[in-house]
């Protein structure tokens, strides 16, 4: 017999509730975009908190690899945008943060809230979204990050991990102000901001 806390229940559950949320979501998106600094765990102008998960090529990926990548520009930004299949204002967003990594070069990562690799990956395909993407089935990152299934939440960083963006609208207008937030976090970021696991430092290499 299948347990109540068995990850399949887990993944019923949470699709039931997300369905619902999403029509609401939906109808949000049409209002301009909006960012927040003072709302959940994370707060713009503090450290991200650092997370690894499984990519679709079975490759852990980290934080620490967007922000140490030696493809990546050194200034360039860090993009984190969480989605779901079932998040319909998400297959407007994507194609919007897709757009803006091709004409910025920030480094972009996907975080499919709640769901497995095999969830999602037909999908994204069908949505024609070319870009990095991390499962996380069971909502560990996403609580790091203060994400439940109010979709889609997208976070923008500095080069050194400090959070300079937290979009938890997104409108007509997304595309422009997520470049916009882009920009600024490449102009704006400071020397001695990096990423942590909680309030220690990033350590230097050696």
């Amino acid at each position: 017999m299948e347990s109540v806390a068995s990850p399949r229940r887990m993944r019923a559950v949470l699709l039931a509730g997300a369905i619902a949320l999403g029509t609401a979501a939906s109808a949000r998106a049409e209002s301009p975009s909006r960012t927040v600094a003072e709302e959940g765990p994370i707060r713009v102008g503090a450290p991200a908190p650092t997370f690894a998960g499984w990519d679709l090529g079975q490759r852990m990926v980290s934080l620490r690899d967007l922000l140490d990548s030696p493809r990546r520009p050194s200034s360039a930004p860090v993009v984190i945008s969480y989605f779901a299949t079932w998040c319909e204002p998400c297959k407007k967003g994507l194609p919007a943060v897709a757009k803006v990594q091709r004409e910025t070069g920030a480094r972009t990562l996907l975080v499919a809230v709640g769901q497995r690799a095999d969830e999602f990956r037909g999908w994204l395909q069908e949505q024609r979204i070319e870009l990095p993407a991390i499962a996380d089935p069971f909502m560990k990152i996403s609580e790091r990050w203060g994400v439940d299934k109010a979709l889609p939440r997208t976070f923008v960083l500095d080069a050194k991990g400090t959070v300079r963006a937290i979009f938890v609208l997104e409108g007509d207008d997304f595309e422009d102000a997520l470049r916009e937030a882009i920009r600024a976090a490449r102009v704006d970021a400071p020397a001695s901001s990096t990423a942590t696991e909680g309030a220690a430092p990033k350590p230097a290499k050696g």
